[in-house]
Parts: structure tokens; C-alpha cells; sequence
């Protein structure tokens, strides 16, 4: 069974006016495509970098947060496993740790690689 990476980033149709915008500063391109009326994407593709997102100027891509989701199953105590995210540590500087510290109390396993 094949399976296929988390949508990250959408894009709301009814607001891209298909300008390539997004296009022209995604490091990966190919998760693009421009061919219909708007720029859809390739999850299995797409980096969830972000850069789109801001270069978007009518506001047709956005993160999907699933952070509901994620609430609702620890919650359940749904078995999960996190990775988190070098940019942690530069985005919260001395207090990363404590990130990881929080997730295992609320229950998320650590990933061991």
C-alpha cells in the first residue's frame, strides 16, 4: 500500500488568479502545477516551506492546522510518536528542550532513530 505525505499547504482555488508567484520562489518547483485556472499542489512533493505562503499576495495558500486533531488524539491517548523540528531550537533559543520535555508529558513518545 502506497501512502502519501500530509497535505501542509493548500491553496484556495476561488483566490489564485494563477499569477506564478508561488511558483517562482518554491526551491522545489515540480510540486507545483500552473496548468489549470489555479496553481494547485503536490504533497508528496512540497517542503511546507513556506516561501509560497508569503509571496502569495491574494492570500490563496495557507498551512493546514491540524492542531485540533493533534489535541483530540492525546486526548484519546492515540499512540504517537513526534519529531520535532531543528528550527525549534532557533525559534525558541534555550528553551527548545523543554518542547520535548512537554510533549512527553502530554504523552507523545519520542522518536528514537
Amino acid at each position: 500500500m502506497e501512502r502519501q505525505l500530509k497535505e501542509i499547504v493548500r491553496v484556495d482555488a476561488d483566490k489564485c488568479v494563477n499569477c506564478h508567484a508561488c511558483i517562482a520562489v518554491c526551491p522545489v518547483k515540480f510540486c507545483n502545477d500552473g496548468s489549470s485556472d489555479h496553481v494547485s499542489i503536490n504533497a508528496d512533493l512540497c517542503l511546507a516551506c513556506g516561501n509560497c505562503i508569503d509571496a502569495c499576495t491574494h492570500e490563496a495558500r495557507y498551512f493546514v492546522d491540524d492542531s485540533e486533531a493533534f489535541f483530540d488524539a492525546l486526548k484519546a491517548k492515540t499512540p504517537m510518536v513526534a519529531v520535532v523540528a531543528p528550527a525549534v531550537a532557533a525559534n525558541f533559543p534555550n528553551r527548545y528542550l523543554k518542547i520535548n520535555a512537554l510533549l512527553k508529558k502530554l504523552g507523545v513518545k519520542p522518536c528514537s532513530m
